[in-house]
């Protein structure tokens, strides 16, 4: 089975897909898991990093410099860079995937598993036995790896059913979740 993307990603299945990405780990842990946004993730941290730092800046203010103050207000900024560094690689990370000037995506079903190419940098394989199992999501569907070593491929929502269908017609044993 054969699927050709030539078009633009969408915004919406970008950011799904970012999520997809931030949130890995514990969806190869627990497939029915929902997937947290990751940019609602950085905001609220931000908040609440900016609120931590102007509460241990008055402490300072109001009741001298006391060293438990600093580190205080020290733990605060560390937390807001890395939250800051983690948007930034996020953002681009998704920027990225909408600004691909390569839109002409193969994505093949065979035998053997899962193979993705851009026509241009990337030829993956996942082979069956390393695929966790295939989830349908809003935007997107995904095949999991079993491991981190493994690559998450992505394809439209709207081919969930033929490479179900190609799944179950072919007997390839892999957890489809809808």
């Amino acid at each position: 089975m054969i699927i050709e993307k030539n078009e633009k990603i969408t915004k919406d299945e970008a950011k799904e897909i970012t999520v997809l990405m931030s949130n890995a780990r514990q969806l190869m842990k627990n497939p029915m898991k929902k997937p947290s946004d990751v940019f609602a993730f950085c905001l609220k941290a931000f908040i609440f990093g900016i609120v931590g730092l102007a509460i241990c800046g008055l402490l300072i203010i109001l009741g001298g410099p006391d060293v438990y103050d600093i580190f205080c207000c020290l733990v605060m900024l560390a937390m807001l860079v890395i939250v800051l560094v983690y948007y930034r690689t996020m953002r681009k990370f998704y920027l990225d995937l909408i600004n691909r000037e390569n839109t002409h995506v193969t994505i093949t079903l065979d035998e053997e598993g899962v193979g993705y190419d851009d026509h241009g940098s990337k030829k993956i394989k996942l082979f069956w036995n390393h695929i966790s199992y295939f989830r349908a999501f809003q935007h997107v569907a995904c095949f999991f790896p079993k491991d981190l070593s493994g690559i998450m491929i992505t394809i439209d929502k709207a081919e969930f059913t033929k490479v179900k269908e190609f799944l179950q017609e072919n007997n390839i044993d892999i957890q489809i979740i809808d």
